[in-house]
This record gives structure tokens, sequence and C-alpha cells, in this order.
């Protein structure tokens, strides 16, 4: 770990995007906190396994500039220096539990909730304790989302401008 962060600052990041069945549910548990269950199955394995190697083929391929290595989100990274280490990835890749995923996008810091014992946040994006400030952003979300909440952030940013201007 260490020298893969000496190497920070030379370093690309990307991933695939993976959209998922609706398979999954949201409810709220006793404690009135709500609960996101989004179990991945063989189709998301699948595609994220797909979109890894393509990624890794792509950047092993190189143009001008060529990696050393590249690193797939495993547990503990998983470098890969040729196609066959790619290969060999793919064939490995059987679980999503195997894999690091999540989102680049803060969330859930600032939860928003009518319950001040568990909120930051109040129904009016206003930050507790304080007249003026407000938040709104994905960090109001109760839980991580784990994937990417652009358009739910925009739902959100939406609701706040029309709670600001009484609309």
């Amino acid at each position: 770990h260490w020298n893969r962060m000496l190497s920070y600052s030379r370093c690309i990041t990307s991933a695939p995007l993976v959209g998922t069945r609706p398979t999954g549910t949201v409810s709220i548990d006793a404690n009135r906190r709500p609960q996101v269950a989004l179990p991945l199955g063989d189709v998301e394995v699948d595609a994220l396994r797909r979109g890894i190697g393509l990624l890794a083929r792509t950047f092993l391929a190189g143009g001008d500039i060529k990696p050393i290595e590249v690193l797939a989100g495993t547990r503990h990274g998983r470098a890969m220096r040729t196609f066959a280490d790619v290969d060999a990835f793919e064939r490995e890749l059987t679980s999503a539990a195997q894999l690091r995923i999540g989102t680049g996008h803060p969330q859930g810091g600032n939860a928003m909730s009518t319950d001040t014992r568990i909120s930051v946040v109040d129904e009016q994006f206003r930050v507790r304790g304080f007249a003026n400030l407000r938040v709104c952003d994905a960090s109001v979300f109760p839980e991580v989302a784990g994937v990417n909440p652009q358009w739910t952030v925009l739902a959100v940013a939406h609701h706040c401008g029309r709670v600001m201007t009484g609309g």
C-alpha cells in the first residue's frame, strides 16, 4: 500500500458504471431507520468483470503513455501488468464481495431527519443549531447509497430550492 501511495500523483482512476436490476428493497427498521438492500447477482458481477477487464486491457494497450500496472479495486488491490493477468482476474472474479464497490461521492455524514437524536440536518435542510446554514448534497442521505448518486443529488437540490423559496 505504501508503495502504491508514493505513486499516487502519477495515477489515473477509472471504474465501470454498472446498472443493477430492480431487485433491491428500501424499508424502515424497528428504530425507524432506512434499510437499503441491493443484492448484486451474477448479471451485475458479469458486467463488472467485463467492464474492469475492458478498462484494464485498454490501459495496458496504451498509446503514447503506457502504465506499469493496472490496479483493480479488490479487497487488497489486484495488480495486472499483462493481458494474461487480466484474463486470470476475469476467471477468478466470481462474487461482488471480492470487489471494493462504492462511490466517490461523500454520502451520509450529515443525515437529514426529523429525529434530532440521529440527524444533523432538519427537513428544511438547516444544520441544527445554526439559523442560516443549510446543507444540500449527498451528505444528507441517511445511509451511503453505494452507487453514483448524481440524479438523487439533483432531485434533493431541486427540492431544497423549493423549500428555500417557499415554492
